[in-house]
C-alpha cells in the first residue's frame, strides 16, 4: 500500500446553485434626463480644465485628471466593461471591487414579493461595483466624447456600448482620494500606536499603484520616495511582484506626521495620486499571535515534502509567514 495513494477525482455533474434570500431583483436606476443633470456638470468642469491644459487639472486634488485614479461607482454591474476600458488608449484598468450603498430617489432595489412586486425596497442596501481606472489626457477627452455623445442620445460605436451603461447606472465619479487610501484598520492601528508609543516612529506599508510599465513603477517609486524625505521618514523595503500586481513599500513615517494624518489627513502623503493604500505593517508581532498548532497535526519535517512536479497549487498574495506548519 503506497504512503500516499492516488485519490481519484469524482466525474462533474452540473448542479443548480441554491437561490439567495427572496425579495429583491435588479436595481432600479434614474432616467437619462436625471443623470444628465446630475453629472453634466461634472463633466463640464472636466471640459473646462480640459482647455486649460494637465497641469491645472492636477493643482486641484479633488478634480479628475491625468494619471490619477478616477472611481466609477455604479449600481449593479456593466457587463464587458473592462473590455470597453480597453478600447480607450490611455485609460488603465486599476482595479474593481464589489460595493453596495443605501436606496434613494434614484437608485434602489426593485421588490419582487408578491404582495409589493414592482416597488422600491428602501430598507434593502443597492448591490453595486466600484472600477477603478487611471486616465492620460487622451483618454480624459474620449470619455468625455462618449458622455456628449451618450447625452444626446446617439448610438456608441463598436465596443464602446458599456460606456452608455455605465453612464446609465453611475451612482459617482470621483478622484481616488485620502478617504480611500486610508482605511479605518489603518486609522485604528495608527492610533494605537501613538498611545502606546508616541514619539516612536510608525512602520506602515504603502501599496502602490502597479503598473505594467517598469519605467512607471520606477516613476511612481520616485516620487514616493521624495514625499517620504520631506515629511523626515524612512524607506525600509520595496517590493514589486508582477505575478499578483503587486507594488508596495515598507517605511517608517515620524510620530508627527502620523498624528497629522489622523487629525486632518491634509498631509501630501494623503493625496499622493501614486498611493493605493496606506496599511499597518502586515507581519506577525510576537509569538503569540502564531496560529496554534492543532491537535494531532502531522509533524512537519523536510524529508517528509513531495518531490516531483505539482499538480496543483494553492495562491495567496498576501501569505501568512512563519506559520508551524509550514517550517522548513
Amino acid at each position: 500500500m503506497p504512503e500516499r495513494p492516488l485519490l481519484p477525482l469524482p466525474t462533474p455533474r452540473p448542479s443548480v446553485p441554491p437561490g439567495g434570500p427572496r425579495g429583491g431583483s435588479d436595481p432600479r436606476f434614474p432616467s437619462g434626463r436625471r443623470q444628465r443633470e446630475t453629472f453634466g456638470p461634472v463633466f463640464n468642469r472636466l471640459r473646462e480644465a480640459l482647455s486649460r491644459g494637465a497641469a491645472e487639472l492636477r493643482q486641484d486634488p479633488n478634480a479628475l485628471a491625468p494619471e490619477r485614479v478616477i472611481v466609477f461607482e455604479i449600481a449593479g454591474t456593466v457587463q464587458n466593461f473592462l473590455n470597453a476600458i480597453r478600447k480607450v488608449r490611455g485609460l488603465e484598468f486599476m482595479a474593481e471591487y464589489a460595493t453596495e450603498f443605501t436606496a434613494d430617489q434614484d437608485f434602489a432595489v426593485i421588490d419582487d414579493r408578491k404582495a409589493t412586486k414592482g416597488q422600491d425596497r428602501t430598507d434593502k442596501a443597492v448591490p453595486g461595483r466600484l472600477y477603478l481606472a487611471m486616465p492620460d489626457m487622451r483618454a480624459l477627452s474620449e470619455l468625455l466624447s462618449l458622455w456628449d455623445r451618450w447625452g444626446r442620445g446617439e448610438a456608441l460605436s463598436t465596443g464602446y456600448t458599456p460606456f452608455g451603461h455605465l453612464f446609465a447606472q453611475l451612482k459617482a465619479m470621483r478622484p481616488w482620494g485620502p478617504q480611500d487610501r486610508i482605511p479605518e484598520e489603518t486609522l485604528a492601528f495608527w492610533r494605537e500606536q501613538q498611545e502606546h508609543n508616541p514619539d516612536q516612529p510608525v512602520r506602515t506599508e504603502i501599496e502602490l499603484w502597479y503598473h505594467e510599465s517598469d519605467t512607471r513603477r520606477r516613476q511612481s517609486a520616485r516620487v514616493l520616495e521624495s514625499l517620504l524625505d520631506d515629511a523626515g521618514g524612512r524607506l525600509i523595503h520595496q517590493s514589486v511582484i508582477p505575478e499578483i500586481g503587486y507594488h508596495g513599500m515598507l517605511v517608517d513615517i515620524p510620530s508627527g506626521y502620523v498624528q497629522n494624518l489622523l487629525d486632518e489627513r491634509t498631509v501630501q502623503l494623503a493625496f499622493a495620486d501614486d498611493v493605493m493604500f496606506l496599511r499597518p505593517q502586515s507581519v506577525l508581532l510576537s509569538p503569540l499571535e502564531i496560529e496554534a498548532e492543532p491537535a494531532g497535526a502531522p509533524e512537519v519535517r523536510t524529508q517528509f515534502l513531495p518531490t516531483g512536479q505539482p499538480i496543483a497549487a494553492l495562491l495567496d498574495g498576501v501569505p501568512l509567514q512563519a506559520h508551524t506548519l509550514l517550517a522548513d
